[in-house]
């Protein structure tokens, strides 16, 4: 029901943004709107023919897109009962090591005589206090199945072994040349983070886990909004690009992943979120919503957090297309909350209010725009070109052009990025300049009535976010303030103070010239004796 439920709101959703009839969505009857009807999504609830995945098929307008949501397993992971307790989760190879549904015992960091706690030689310098025990064991310098080898071989009753990356991301491990050889229980590929505690309680005393090949029941990926709405965003993301015949998103640096993740984010946001970090899959991956998912890093605008820039398409760290397409989504986001600070969030999404429905609106309408095959670079001028076509027929809209710029050169699209070939991951050029115009800005200052502005001299001058305050003073003679308006800006008490200023405005301030002076009334008929 709720895949239905989902499959449907988002169709909802998308028509008010522009994925209507005639730009090829997925409806059963057009209803004489264009396009060729007859193609509702056919979404597989449980779908056998899988698991740990969900995936959509997106034929030509006209022929129904399929969408599949699979079961996902529970990661196998570590209960710490001693000193402290935790749960680690880390993914438990299936295809070599010995079997085992659970195994308990002390943990000890081996010492290679060479490698240390890499493990990569034996006989360890502490092979007695490794027998019998769990060795733990870092990634690096040497195959997973050699390392484990080398561990029974000291007479280790089962291994864990830990990533070197520096963040808490796990990996599946392959069985190598020596994996094949190996009979004792092997856990991995627990996360750096997880790993370097239990070699600092290992440091102190005893620590005591256990080793269990499922650590929750299955979970059903039709209960994770943002796993549907992200393959529901293929089949958008496939038809908006260059043609609702589909068949234009291919290539190293497509953005795929990306629009998906960016359409699951945007349809599952509230007011908080661009506060925390977001992950994609966290309830599949059996994970809070803050957690990382499935993805390398989870989104957010922090740099500490997502550290993601351009020259990451070509890091093979980030896997084709699901990484190089996270890149993209944490460019998007960024831009999203870039514009959601500035208008503000809106609830209700079918409005299309607020910085959010902004973010969908540019989004989606850069799709139209980025023409067949788009690189990096052309996505972003897609919605570049969204923004000027509504600056363009909506006399009210005010242009957003430098938010975007900045959004992206932040993250190395900048004014001089080239992405070279949409099928190469590898010659990319990243830039973090925005056009000159985008660096610096005028503000008029126009004053009706009596008074003065300060700072005074008009046009003043601000860069990007700039934050500009203006006092204004009546005469002398009584006057006083009428109104203060423009630059998006607020008047409090006789302080007119802008919103961060992001391109030229203007602002109108008028004030009253006083009281009449008493002479104007010097006739004659306002005296003792008048009639």
């Amino acid at each position: 029901m709720n895949l239905f439920y989902w499959n449907n709101i988002i169709h909802d959703v998308l028509w008010q943004y522009g994925f209507d009839e005639p730009s090829g969505n997925f409806q059963q009857n057009n209803f004489g709107r264009g396009g060729a009807g007859n193609d509702a999504v056919r979404a597989d609830a449980l779908d056998g023919s899988g698991t740990n995945n969900a995936n959509f098929s997106t034929p030509g307008d006209g022929s129904p897109g399929r969408m599949q949501m699979f079961r996902w397993t529970s990661p196998g992971g570590i209960y710490v009962t001693a000193p402290y307790a935790a749960t680690y989760h880390s993914p438990v190879p299936a295809e070599w090591g010995g079997n085992f549904t659970s195994f308990s015992g002390e943990v000890v960091p081996v010492q290679g005589p060479a490698t240390g706690i890499v493990g990569c030689e034996g006989p360890y310098l502490n092979a007695a206090e490794v027998s019998g025990k769990i060795a733990l064991v870092k990634r690096g310098n040497c195959e997973f199945g050699l390392k484990a080898l080398i561990a029974q071989q000291n007479g280790a009753a089962a291994v864990i072994l830990f990533n070197n990356d520096g963040t808490n991301s796990g990996a599946n491990m392959a069985i190598g040349v020596n994996g094949g050889s190996v009979t004792i229980p092997v856990m991995g590929m627990m996360g750096n983070q997880d790993g370097d505690a239990l070699v600092a309680a290992a440091q102190t005393g005893p620590v005591n886990v256990t080793m269990t090949s499922k650590l929750y029941p299955d979970r059903d990926s039709d209960f994770d909004a943002g796993i549907i709405v992200h393959e529901y965003g293929h089949g958008v993301s496939n038809r908006l690009t260059g043609g609702s015949s589909t068949g234009c998103l291919s290539g190293e640096e497509q953005a795929g992943e990306g629009w998906s993740d960016f359409y699951g984010l945007m349809l599952t946001m509230t007011d908080a979120v661009c506060d925390l970090p977001r992950g994609v899959g966290t309830y599949s991956s059996f994970e809070p919503g803050t957690g990382r998912g499935i993805r390398r890093f989870p989104y957010s605008p922090d740099m500490n957090v997502n550290p993601f820039t351009f020259a990451d398409v070509a890091d093979t760290a980030q896997s084709v297309p699901h990484g190089v397409g996270s890149v993209w989504a944490t460019m998007l986001w960024d831009m999203s909350c870039k514009l959601v600070d500035r208008y503000g969030y809106e609830q209700d999404i079918h409005s299309r209010g607020g910085g959010n429905g902004l973010a969908l609106q540019l989004v989606t309408d850069g799709l139209k725009l980025q023409g067949c095959r788009p690189t990096f670079v052309m996505g972003r001028n897609g919605i570049l070109a969204a923004d000027a076509a509504m600056a363009t027929t909506d006399p009210d809209y005010l242009s957003n052009k430098c938010i975007i710029w900045h959004a992206f050169a932040r993250r190395g699209l900048g004014n001089a990025a080239t992405s070279g070939t949409v099928g190469s991951r590898s010659d990319q050029v990243e830039d973090f300049t925005v056009p000159a115009e985008c660096l610096s800005f005028q503000v008029q200052v126009n004053v009706t009535g009596a008074g003065t502005v300060s700072p005074s001299g008009s046009p003043v001058g601000a860069a990007y976010e700039d934050v500009l305050g203006f006092t204004l003073t009546p005469n002398a003679a009584g006057g006083a303030i009428v109104s203060a308006e423009g630059c998006e800006g607020t008047l409090t008490g006789n302080v007119f103070t802008t919103r961060p200023i992001v391109r030229n405005c203007t602002i109108e301030v008028v004030f009253d010239d006083g009281p009449l002076p008493d002479e104007i009334f010097a006739d004659g008929f306002e005296g003792d004796d008048a009639p």
